[in-house]
């Protein structure tokens, strides 16, 4: 990865993608996409632990969880933009759209409420 930076699949691996969304990206694309998914990725945890904490049915939580968790098991096992699945990258964007836009409306809701 340091050795080279811009990716170009020039890094020496036995197999022909990593297995691994992340370093997929940075053994195709470089470092500073690399950074960019890494930097999303967070954005989507941080969004998922907010969802957690507000006040929202329990079923609704357990359902984005296990949502969670499946993109994030896919994420670490299969070669997901390396392969013809980038589907599943998609549906997770709007998941994560969905989490922050069910986030601000709460925050929006409790804040109307409290005029």
């Amino acid at each position: 990865m340091f050795n080279y930076p811009l990716g170009g699949r020039k890094i020496d691996i036995s197999i022909s993608y990593a297995h691994n969304l992340w370093l997929d990206v940075v053994y195709d694309a470089g470092v500073l996409p690399f950074i960019l998914l890494i930097a999303f990725t967070l954005i989507a945890a941080f969004s998922l632990v907010r969802f957690i904490r507000l006040d929202f049915p329990v079923f609704l939580k357990a359902l984005l969880i296990s949502i969670y968790v499946a993109f994030f098991t896919i994420f670490m096992t299969e070669p997901i933009l390396a392969t013809k699945e980038r589907f599943y990258f998609t549906v997770f964007c709007l998941i994560v759209g969905v989490t922050q836009g069910l986030n601000m409306n709460f925050q929006k809701r409790k804040f109307n409420l409290k005029k």
